[in-house]
């Protein structure tokens, strides 16, 4: 800043009070312009009245009659059955069906448990059970979405399918 006031003013003061004046003018302008867009976007009186379909006051009621609005038909009613599936649904399901009662060679060391996934907080009500790892969830949504994942883990030497356990 000291830089700026001695680049072509005599005195500090001098170059701040220009640049308030500056900042005044630019804010002037800024307001200005701001009025002019809100103005443009105002409404006239014979806009506003078409728009609330009401004649003008120095129009008569036969002049300009409110015109009814279209009737609207009902919305149709949805068909019975399930809804279509969606892309990520149809993904899971052929996910599921490469690993579910598939054989796959044991990916476990001889003696050793299979893995089971980390969880920074256990499940609240486990009653469900993971034929393969013996994991605890929830719901029977989580089995079936662990099972890809456990089976790409731990291999899936007895064909089982995901709600053996259950």
């Amino acid at each position: 800043m000291d830089a700026a006031y001695n680049n072509g003013y005599r005195t500090k003061e001098e170059y701040q009070h220009l640049r308030r004046m500056r900042i005044a003018r630019e804010a002037e302008q800024l307001r200005r312009r701001m009025a002019r867009v809100i103005g443009a976007m105002r409404p006239t009186k014979q806009r506003a009245a078409r728009a609330r379909q009401q004649p003008l006051r120095h129009q008569t009621a036969r002049a300009r009659a409110p015109v009814p609005a279209p009737a609207l038909a009902p919305a149709p009613t949805p068909a019975p059955g399930p809804a279509p599936a969606s892309a990520r649904s149809l993904r899971e399901a052929a996910e599921l069906a490469r690993y579910d009662g598939v054989f796959w060679p044991d990916l476990v060391p001889a003696g050793q448990q299979p893995t089971q996934p980390f969880r920074p907080v256990p499940p609240t009500n486990p009653t469900k059970r993971c034929s393969r790892c013996r994991a605890l969830f929830a719901r029977k949504g989580h089995v079936k979405s662990h099972w890809a994942a456990c089976i790409k883990a731990n291999g899936n030497p007895q064909a089982l399918h995901w709600d053996n356990g259950l």
